[in-house]
């Protein structure tokens, strides 16, 4: 535990570096995953990447490799989705289930430590997806990672905030196609039927979809 808190220590000042470098982003990620003291590594994290009128976490999010780090903490391992297999190489052993010198190597299981960084990371990211939804919305990974920090939250004023951003005057429309299914063209859910005349899906490929 004392060898883990002094390589945690070591990552003060290259965080954002490191989780967007292709090599060190795998070591920082595993340094994330085995230490218990979420404390010290959610401080850092969060001090880190998420100070700043623009934070670090935002470059960090925009970016393929960086991304990573945050969907590990919001997601975790088993959404494979979003991580390669080296990535999932670094994360297949779960340090609570080994044992050194007949003990475990850590203390808390490895969803414990997650839902503990989580927590420390969310305000940063809820501010983060807040402020800046439309430049992470452009970006596939910057996608991922305000869709994971919407569903994480679970919070109905976020998603709305994210949403009106995002769609800017839209949103605030008093009747539209989403509201009032009336106003949407036979084939996309409005009207009383939503399927062809000849009774087939307009998106289920069928022969007679074409024309001139």
């Amino acid at each position: 535990a004392k060898t883990r808190k002094k390589l945690l220590k070591q990552w003060k000042g290259r965080v954002a570096q490191a989780a967007t470098h292709p090599h060190a982003r795998l070591a920082l990620l595993r340094c994330v995953d085995v230490v218990d003291d979420t404390v010290a590594s959610g401080k850092l994290l969060s001090a880190e990447l998420g100070t700043g009128a623009v934070p670090a976490a935002l470059d960090v999010a925009l970016d393929p490799e960086g991304a990573k780090l945050l969907l590990y903490v919001l997601a975790g391992p088993a959404a494979t989705k979003y991580f390669d297999p080296a990535d999932l190489e670094v994360l297949s052993e779960d340090p609570a289930a080994l044992l050194v010198d007949g003990a475990p190597a850590s203390k808390k299981a490895r969803d414990k430590r997650r839902a503990e960084l989580k927590d420390a990371l969310s305000p940063c990211l809820r501010k983060l997806a807040a402020k800046f939804a439309p430049a992470l919305l452009g970006s596939r990974s910057g996608g991922a990672v305000l869709v994971e920090t919407v569903l994480s939250a679970g919070d109905d004023a976020l998603a709305a905030k994210v949403a009106r951003a995002c769609l800017g005057g839209a949103f605030d429309a008093e009747v539209t196609e989403a509201t009032d299914p009336a106003l949407k063209p036979e084939h996309f859910g409005g009207g009383e039927d939503e399927l062809d005349d000849d009774g087939d899906d307009p998106f289920g490929g069928g022969d007679g979809g074409g024309g001139d």
